[in-house]
């Protein structure tokens, strides 16, 4: 009996809340939480534009000759600092490390096959493979193994993004080898006078779908874990992983795509990394072509590994808290984004500054279109409030 006068008395106010009180608190929460995505996109888009631009401008300054050791010395830092924050956090596990040993497989594989294509894979065939195959190759992925239909609103929405991110791509196909002929010089169809390789071109597609199939299974194995699995355990896994892979890959630099190096070069090679990291210039092996290092060198390094830590590990949560298809969509508005930040002097240099083109407005047009869309407009988004 007493029990039944607490219950009747819990239930008492409830019953007293009129309809319209309540809709109010729904509409006002709704639009809480579509302000509090609108900032977590908004993270993540910034965080994925810085990213890809100091990574280009790292790993050209450091050269073809250390592209490895960048991957191998970012990885090691992962792992310390990721190390640090689990047991600082003491965040719980809560998934069997098999599946998180195949999402370090997976992005370390995606790497690798990547870094072997792309030295003879053209720059705008590398940007429109990265760009348009993202979406939808998550997407389906989604439908496949997550059983995740994309309503027609998001499919169309989804389409812009992708539409946006190849005119992206092409902009210098449109405008620069136009100027070039012009000029009274030959187009040689987009390939920056590199050797155009037919099985790299696929290497790097292949990359592309390891990366689409690396974001789903973290999603899957997020939902696995009923929401118990801390976005930076994930991190920490895949980063100690993917370091380990690395290792047995050293040799990998004999091949030509990677550096041409022969086996008494490589740890020499990896010792001249880690000084060009601290700002010093290698002399030694002999006959190789060794970039020259400064301390612009260190201060990129240290920056690169901040923010494409930051990068990766938020990209979790993004994927933890609305899925593998919502993180991609907002990662692509990045691409034509960073194509404007190439073309501000004053934030990277001359050296790397790019001219502003058309295509690029109308790419960020179509993306952001698609990101409302897709966000906003679809039953799915993140965004409806």
């Amino acid at each position: 009996m007493a029990f039944s006068n607490m219950e009747a008395a819990l239930d008492a106010p409830l019953l007293r809340v009129d309809d319209a009180s309540i809709s109010a608190s729904s509409v006002s929460t709704q639009k809480r939480d579509a302000s509090a995505g609108a900032g977590v996109f908004a993270l993540l888009i910034a965080l994925t534009v810085g990213d890809i631009v100091l990574g280009a401008i790292l790993f050209d300054r450091f050269g073809e000759i250390y592209a490895q050791y960048l991957n191998l010395a970012t990885a090691a830092c992962y792992c310390v600092a990721s190390t640090a924050a689990v047991l600082w956090r003491r965040a719980p596990r809560r998934a069997p490390a098999r599946l998180l040993v195949v999402i370090g497989v997976l992005n370390g594989g995606g790497n690798f096959f990547q870094a072997v294509g792309q030295p003879h894979t053209p720059g705008i065939t590398q940007s429109l493979l990265s760009a348009t195959l993202s979406v939808p190759l998550v997407l389906s992925l989604s439908l496949l193994f997550l059983g995740k239909r994309p309503s027609r609103t998001a499919a169309a929405a989804a389409a812009l993004v992708v539409a946006g991110a190849a005119c992206s791509a092409f902009r210098s196909r449109l405008f620069a080898s136009r100027a070039l002929i012009d000029a009274g010089g030959e187009d040689d169809g987009g390939a920056g006078g590199i050797v155009v390789e037919w099985y790299a071109v696929a290497l790097f597609a292949f990359a592309q779908l390891i990366f689409s199939a690396e974001r789903v299974f973290e999603e899957s194995v997020f939902a696995r874990a009923l929401e118990g699995l801390d976005a930076t355990t994930m991190f920490c896994w895949t980063m100690w992983v993917q370091f380990v892979l690395y290792l047995p890959l050293l040799p990998s630099q004999q091949l030509p795509a990677l550096g041409g190096l022969t086996p008494p070069q490589i740890l020499p090679v990896e010792r001249d990394g880690l000084w060009c990291t601290l700002g010093r210039t290698a002399a030694t092996p002999a006959g190789l072509d060794l970039p020259g290092c400064d301390l612009v060198n260190t201060a990129l390094f240290f920056a690169y590994v901040a923010v494409d830590g930051c990068c990766y590990c938020y990209g979790l949560y993004v994927i933890k808290r609305y899925g593998a298809s919502a993180m991609v969509v907002a990662g692509s508005v990045a691409l034509p984004l960073q194509q404007v930040v190439f073309c501000a002097p004053f934030l990277v240099g001359r050296r790397y500054a790019e001219s502003l083109y058309g295509a690029d407005v109308a790419a960020l047009v179509l993306v952001l279109a698609g990101f409302v869309g897709f966000h906003r407009l679809s039953p799915e988004g993140a965004l409806r409030g």
